[in-house]
């Protein structure tokens, strides 16, 4: 269509119209085309961001998110027809860290942080686009990893509660030896060598 027709020039031709007749004749090609690559890119770049597994999400300078993928949504345990666009950011989450990287102009590395309204931890990245005027944050959600994290943390933490109140009775006299057995001391047998002597000897699982 006319609209299409930018007459740039960055091919080597006048028009756009003489380029498509070099194109059609086989005497050009059309990745030579900058606008066209440069439309093409834009549509590859709207895919990945679309198809991302990992929320993105664009705020300007005013904290109003300018763009938010679908993933952002599933991220958070919203619908997926949620409107984003044109809010707050602080209608969502904290905006500490966007106003900080605006602040300072510079990309942030991952941090680890619990999004406790929905109940979700998630690996932020803050990423300062200053010619745009925006700061985006790439966002995956780790909080199945982080849940088995915590979990086996209190199970360790619960079992040597148990071996304390059991040397406690082997100092007392009422047990000869102390024994541990588990998937505790196949993880963490060095530990409790060095800091749970009371602890005789240890029996993995296999």
């Amino acid at each position: 269509s006319p609209a299409d027709e930018l007459n740039c020039g960055t091919c080597g031709y006048s028009t756009c119209r003489e380029k498509a007749i070099a194109i059609f004749q086989g005497k050009a090609d059309i990745t030579m085309c900058l606008p066209y690559m440069k439309k093409r890119a834009e549509s590859l770049s709207d895919k990945i961001i679309s198809n991302s597994p990992n929320a993105i999400l664009a705020v300007d300078s005013a904290l109003r998110i300018k763009l938010a993928n679908r993933a952002l949504a599933d991220i958070l345990g919203l619908p997926e027809d949620t409107v984003f666009t044109g809010r707050q950011v602080s209608d969502l989450m904290d905006d500490f860290e966007f106003i900080t990287a605006f602040s300072s102009g510079e990309h942030t590395k991952a941090r680890k942080t619990y999004l406790e309204q929905y109940d979700k931890y998630v690996e932020q990245v803050f990423i300062s686009d200053e010619s745009n005027n925006l700061v985006i944050c790439l966002m995956k959600d780790i909080t199945q990893a982080e849940k088995t994290r915590l979990s086996l943390q209190k199970t360790k933490s619960e079992a040597i509660e148990n071996i304390l109140e059991l040397a406690q009775l082997k100092e007392q006299g009422q047990l000869k030896k102390l024994l541990v057995t588990g998937c505790l001391t196949q993880r963490y047998a060095d530990e409790i060598r060095t800091e749970l002597p009371e602890v005789d000897g240890m029996l993995g699982t296999g």
